[in-house]
């Protein structure tokens, strides 16, 4: 689905909401067409595995159908888990043959210093007291997101709570 137009501008691009666990209301992965022409598509494939399927999606519907657990680990966004099979997708999405060549590893290479750096950056912001400024030019120096995207995730990991960092 397209993100909201009204949160677009300020919003990742691209993004997993759990269903209802009572099944009432499905997942969605959400994609952020704001500005399509200045943001790479190397990555598209990597963001499809990593909300969708094998990524988010199937971990927190498993999860939600659970039986023997507590009912807080069947919430999304509980415990660690969720970031670790969110990052196994293009492991298994490159065993499986999904990611067909080296320009798919490659926005799988990039997602991973993505997710490297947001966990820096989101620690120099609450624990550092970086500026917006110092967040920014970390993106830049150590990533080719584009930039869109670093404006809308540096505004994000600064309204956001610190526990983003390990969480998330």
């Amino acid at each position: 689905m397209p993100v909201p137009a009204y949160s677009e501008k300020d919003q990742a691009a691209a993004y997993y909401e759990h269903g209802s666990p009572d099944g009432s209301r499905p997942g969605m992965v959400y994609v952020n067409t704001y500005q399509f022409e200045t943001r790479s598509l190397a990555d598209v494939e990597d963001r499809a595995y990593h909300e969708g399927l094998p990524g988010h999606h199937l971990q927190i519907s498993i999860a939600q159908e659970l039986t023997d657990v507590p009912d807080f680990r069947k919430l999304p966004r509980v415990h660690g888990l969720q970031r670790r099979v969110g990052s196994l997708r293009g492991t298994v999405g490159q065993g499986c043959w999904l990611l067909p060549g080296p320009y798919s590893d490659y926005g799988r290479l990039e997602g991973d210093i993505w997710r490297a750096i947001r966990l820096v950056v989101d620690t120099g912001v609450h624990s550092k007291h970086w500026t917006r400024q110092q967040m920014v030019d970390y993106f830049h120096d150590h990533s080719a997101v584009e930039e869109s995207g670093v404006q809308a995730e540096v505004d994000r990991y600064i309204a956001w709570p610190p526990r983003r960092s390990v969480i998330r």
